[in-house]
């Protein structure tokens, strides 16, 4: 059933030491061929150029906010809470937007009124390389509509729903509780999973964002290997709120989203003991996922430095060397 009423939007832009990218992100909003939009940039303590750099816009459009270095859940949940309208839509301070990114949105909504988010794809930019997001298990492009299992798609793929291409009605928003206070990476992810448990998430192949992947200060530099969504599931499953129809898909989603961590982790400083005890952890709840941890299980007894070497290279012949020594035997632990 198509929505025909003007849509207005709440652009939220948190913002922390981007000067050099601040820039590009704000006039990629301004320059939406939709003008129905408000812009908030919420300024969470920069102590770089970062302010200056958005004080030189002068549009009655854009509202600055700033306040003390809380991190980038706080801001973005304070731009929610200045919004006016009845979507809010978020873009980080170092991606930008194609010129028809709330036009194609607009359109989802009029569509699709129901939707819990709205999303378009994106294009991931490297200093000397450039793709489209991959993305398994929806139809193939130009199409766009309701993702059948938000969950099914997330354990296949890159990530269907970004904090640059995300767009919801300020209730759904509201209701979700936001996004989790502290929590440095990840916190997206956990929003658009809780919000996905229970509300449709629509998707356009039109590509509406640039996802900058070499910016500075991206979360992939934090040292931290908690997994915010993991931690949520068990109280969504304790108060039974997860439906049945898609619950092993949640659990294994949850699982990936911890596998990828303790990789991560692994490739750093994450010891390979603390390792070993979150994949034990994570096996259990997860069929799927089983052999994959197996496999970096096994990989944890290396010597830290081949380990490294072998998790970042992701060396193909090394991986299936591991893979063919460790199948078909099933590790108890």
């Amino acid at each position: 059933m198509k929505q025909d009423s003007v849509v207005y939007f709440s652009v939220v832009i948190p913002l922390y030491n981007k000067e050099n990218e601040i820039e590009r992100a704000v006039r990629s909003v301004l320059n939406q061929s939709c003008k129905h939009f408000e812009l908030i940039v919420v300024d969470d303590g920069s102590t770089d150029q970062s302010a200056a750099k958005v004080r030189i816009f002068q549009d009655e459009r854009l509202r600055f906010v700033q306040q003390k270095n809380s991190g980038v859940s706080a801001a973005r949940n304070r731009g929610a809470l200045e919004a006016r309208y009845d979507y809010v839509a978020f873009l980080d301070a170092d991606d930008e937007w194609d010129c028809d990114y709330l036009s194609v949105i607009t359109r989802l909504i009029s569509e699709y009124p129901a939707g819990g988010i709205y999303a378009t794809a994106y294009r991931k930019e490297r200093s000397n390389d450039a793709s489209l997001c991959r993305l398994t298990g929806i139809p193939a492009r130009p199409w766009e509509g309701v993702v059948t299992n938000y969950f099914a798609v997330a354990l296949l793929s890159d990530p269907i729903v970004t904090a640059s291409t995300a767009t919801m009605n300020i209730q759904v928003f509201r209701q979700s509780g936001g996004f989790r206070h502290g929590a440095k990476r990840g916190e997206d992810l956990d929003l658009w999973a809780r919000i996905a448990v229970n509300h449709p998430i629509v998707f356009s192949w039109d590509v509406g964002a640039i996802y900058y992947m070499n910016s500075t200060n991206r979360s992939i530099e934090v040292e931290t290997y908690n997994v915010p969504f993991a931690e949520t599931l068990g109280k969504l499953i304790e108060k039974d709120l997860v439906p049945v129809a898609i619950k092993s898909d949640v659990m294994d989603y949850a699982a990936k989203l911890t596998f990828d961590e303790t990789v991560r982790g692994l490739s750093r400083n994450l010891s390979a003991k603390a390792a070993r005890r979150i994949l034990r952890g994570t096996r259990a709840g997860t069929k799927r996922l089983r052999r994959k941890i197996d496999l970096i299980y096994f990989m944890s007894y290396f010597p830290r430095a081949i380990l490294r070497k072998m998790l970042t290279a992701r060396s193909s012949w090394a991986m299936s060397f591991v893979m063919r020594a460790i199948t078909p035997a099933t590790r108890n632990y």
